[in-house]
């Protein structure tokens, strides 16, 4: 997410070299229709013939649904694989049990948490986790095959060995993809109430002036509406925080502004020293000075959000992509709805496509071979499309639009996720069992053919899609939290909670910019070089 001056054109163009290179062949398997035979099917003869194999596995997540063995999905990837998985979850958001576990020394046979968990770096140093690299090439070498090389590439510890498997990467291969779903349910973007926007003539709104311009004559028509608001976003909002690079750096985005900038020296420096940000300042300053903007944004959460989104008390509302759909009317009036805006023209929004979780091996485990046989049978055709639209023919089916064969639920549960999306998945067991999963396989079920996209979506993917970038590897070079730099990076963190308002709302421009300068040089004060530094030097390991 190099930001304001990425250099993913040229990243795009020579990772598309590798990218088709090496997972053409991976990728046409992953679409085909056809199930997958031998170890992409189910277990071997010799394998079924034996009692399943036990496996413990914990999710590091208070929230996760340990009833997923008992799901169709579940039972059958079981069925399928051979074994009989034992699931175990957090009991607290804060890492309470994990952290319980690995002061025992005694880890489950699998133990999935978010891939930037400090207690993976404690696993490692502890000896308790085996190097997934290793462990791979020694039992099942075809899991590599059956991955993106990105899986394998950005991952290696300070002895040079990978020690957990990632899932969800974004690939540049599958962001050029017709059937993966490049925009994303949770891209930035905003939109207007369509009668206001009706009623001043529909101007040109895709540049800060003209943004400006028009809510402004917006507010002068409709007093009583709050000119702009984008609540939750900016509640929280931090400018050196990794992986911000989607709806919470929004609308700072629509300068260009990200988390980090590449330079052509191949240095890496902070968004907030980009000259764009000063205009980023400016702008956000004018259309609060004028009363065009709601402060409730920066301190609402996301229900209160939600709730004055449905009320429509806001000419123009800042979210993503879920927030808006031709259905979605305000409660004042159910004929009008939400009409998407362009992205200004320096936007850039950036998908971070470094993966959700990083599952890891303890060392202990007592068939590592048959484990290794489970993890291949996950990341194989079969035990993707099960993990990602249950079962063939009941849940999901390969139907022939415009051309293309694609996956689709069948009309029962299609219908089901529409009313009931908790209910869906709760019966099915889809999306539940995601160590292993495929951000391009789920993906494939979201993205709509051209002749089954409204014009509304058509429209959203036109401003959208051309604004995406991806670079996997400035999703992972943020430090440690418990290092010197990672320490810089969280009092960065919140010296950019304090000053973000007050410099949206200095009493004018001049101040605002004092503001800022104020905020740059304490960010310099507190280490920000160093902290560049230490990106510079783990960006150059991937490149």
């Amino acid at each position: 997410m190099s930001k304001g001056k990425r250099i993913v054109s040229i990243f795009m163009a020579v990772m598309m070299a590798v990218v088709f290179s090496g997972c053409q062949s991976n990728k046409d398997a992953e679409s085909s229709s056809q199930p997958a035979t031998g170890t992409e099917a189910t277990a071997g003869s010799e394998e079924l013939t034996q009692e399943p194999l036990v496996i413990k596995h914990f999710y590091n997540y208070d929230w996760f649904n340990v009833d997923w063995t008992s799901s169709p999905s579940g039972q059958e990837i079981q069925k399928q694989a051979n074994v009989k998985i034992e699931l175990s979850k957090a009991t607290s958001g804060d890492n309470t049990k994990l952290n319980m576990m690995v002061a025992s020394g005694d880890i489950p046979d699998l133990i999935t948490t978010n891939k930037d968990d400090p207690a993976i770096d404690l696993m490692i140093k502890n000896g308790m986790v085996l190097p997934i690299s290793d462990f791979i090439d020694q039992y099942a070498p075809e899991i590599r095959e059956q991955s993106e090389p990105e899986v394998f590439k950005y991952y290696n510890y300070k002895d040079g060995k990978q020690y957990f498997f990632p899932s969800f990467l974004v690939t540049p291969y599958d962001l050029q993809q017709s059937d993966y779903n490049t925009v994303s349910g949770g891209d930035g973007v905003s939109a207007i109430r369509s009668d206001v926007y009706e009623a001043i003539g529909k101007p040109d709104m895709s540049t800060p002036d003209g943004f400006f311009n028009a809510v402004k004559v917006a507010k002068e028509k409709f007093p009583k509406l709050t000119g702009w608001y984008f609540g939750a976003f900016n509640k929280d909002l931090t400018f050196f925080k990794a992986g911000e690079f989607q709806g919470y750096m929004f609308p700072a985005t629509q300068f260009g502004i990200h988390v980090y900038d590449v330079n052509a020296d191949g240095k890496l420096t902070s968004g907030v020293r980009n000259p764009k940000f000063t205009e980023f300042v400016k702008f956000m300053n004018k259309m609060y000075t004028n009363g065009l903007m709601s402060s409730e944004s920066f301190v609402d959460a996301q229900d209160i959000k939600e709730a004055k989104k449905q009320k429509g008390d806001t000419i123009v509302f800042s979210g993503i992509v879920n927030d808006f759909n031709e259905t979605i009317k305000t409660q004042d009036n159910p004929e009008v709805g939400w009409e998407p805006l362009p992205y200004f023209p320096d936007g850039k929004y950036f998908k971070d496509g470094s993966g959700w979780t990083a599952t890891l091996i303890s060392k202990k485990v007592a068939d590592p071979e048959r484990l290794a046989k489970f993890i291949s049978f996950m990341t194989s055709q079969t035990g993707r499309e099960l993990d990602a639209y249950g079962v063939k023919g009941v849940h999901w089916e390969m139907k022939e639009i415009d051309g293309k064969q694609v996956p689709r639920r069948t009309p029962e549960f299609q219908t089901l996720y529409e009313t009931d999306g908790s209910k869906y998945q709760k019966e099915t067991g889809v999306s539940t069992y995601f160590a292993f999963s495929d951000d391009y396989i789920h993906g494939r079920m979201a993205a709509l053919t051209d002749s089954e996209k409204t014009d509304y979506r058509k429209n959203l993917e036109s401003i959208v899609k051309p604004h995406k970038e991806a670079d996997i590897a400035l999703g992972l070079i943020h430090p440690l939290s418990t290092s010197e730099e990672g320490i810089i990076q969280n009092k960065l963190n919140e010296l950019s909670k304090a000053y973000y308002p007050k410099m949206v709302m200095a009493k004018n421009e001049g101040a605002a910019l004092d503001t800022y300068n104020e905020f740059v040089k304490k960010a310099e004060d507190t280490g920000l070089a160093k902290l560049e530094a230490a990106w510079t030097a783990k960006y150059a390991e991937f490149k």
